[in-house]
């Protein structure tokens, strides 16, 4: 988030539920601290009735900073703050790592779970209760009932969350997945990213980095050489990740199974494609392209997605 405000500006004293670090741009800003963590009963107690920007009504100063263009303030998760503009055009870049909520891992979960259910079942489990003891009164939920009604779903969550790899799978496509609305609705859609390639173009791209070693080899020997890759770059704005031990690889709520049964090289690859460096270090993107065809493959098709990027040597 890009915030601006004039002199004497700002949002309010107030708390995040996430780390955020806030880099300054234009102006200065002062941003001052209660260094005590606020739980939730005491922030719903301090607030000022009826804002929707959760401000504190009441806010002590410990701590202050004045932030001037390129500094980096970094807020744990729970700490209250507050930021005001020392300057008539002040602009400040909010940077959240913004944390699932156990509502959300929930209903995730819940959809697994259902999607596992249509999988594995040849129909629907309904419930049933032969053994139901008459209700002493019409209409009565009976405990007997209830306990039937637990049973139906505890066992259904039980599904994905008793079996490691289901929860590898969902967890990966939840926790990357995008978090707005139209961005999710995209996504179901099939559109692209906003950068993508035709399959050919994605193949030569990969080619080049698979030559690039002996290139680079060719070039320390005192060869001319013909032509540099083009930068590979992780498109902004997506998560990357992997789990269960690299055998499954995630970006933006989408899976890829690594089916490769050598565990070392599966993590080369999941560590190189989904952390590290932005531009790909060439000598590691071409290690792991050289070892893996599966690799090529999934690269491949991050780039056709528009997942990855490239650019070339002379852009600025």
């Amino acid at each position: 988030m890009i915030s601006y405000a004039p002199r004497a500006g700002g949002i309010g004293p107030h708390v995040d539920n996430y780390d955020v670090f806030l880099l300054q741009g234009r102006g200065t800003r002062k941003w001052s601290i209660q260094n005590a963590l606020m739980d939730r009963e005491t922030e719903a107690r301090s607030l000022i009735p009826h804002n929707p920007l959760r401000v504190l009504a009441s806010f002590r100063e410990t701590h202050a900073w004045t932030l001037e263009p390129g500094d980096l303030l970094y807020l744990p998760p729970r700490v209250p703050h507050d930021g005001v503009s020392l300057d008539q055009d002040c602009m400040t870049y909010s940077i959240g790592f913004r944390a699932p909520t156990q509502e959300e891992l929930l209903e995730a979960a819940t959809a697994a779970a259902v999607s596992t259910l249509r999988e594995r079942e040849a129909g629907p489990r309904f419930y049933v209760d032969p053994h139901l003891p008459y209700a002493q009164d019409v209409g009565e939920i009976t405990p007997v009932a209830l306990k039937q009604v637990r049973g139906l779903v505890q066992d259904a969550l039980a599904a994905v969350l008793d079996d490691d790899a289901l929860l590898a799978r969902w967890a990966g496509r939840s926790l990357t997945g995008p978090k707005h609305r139209s961005r999710a609705v995209a996504a179901e859609e099939g559109e692209e990213y906003g950068v993508w390639m035709e399959r050919e173009e994605a193949r030569a791209v990969v080619q080049e980095l698979l030559g690039w070693e002996s290139s680079r080899e060719t070039e320390e020997k005192g060869a001319t050489q013909a032509s540099m890759p083009r930068k590979l770059y992780r498109a902004e704005g997506l998560k990357f990740a992997h789990a269960d031990g690299g055998r499954l690889l995630f970006v933006d709520g989408h899976v890829w199974d690594l089916r490769d049964e050598d565990e070392e090289r599966r993590r080369r690859i999941c560590n190189c494609l989904t952390g590290g460096a932005s531009p790909f270090p060439l000598q590691d993107i071409s290690s792991v392209l050289r070892e893996s065809l599966e690799c090529v493959d999934v690269v491949t098709e991050w780039l056709m997605r528009g997942f990855l990027y490239v650019v070339e040597e002379n852009c600025t």
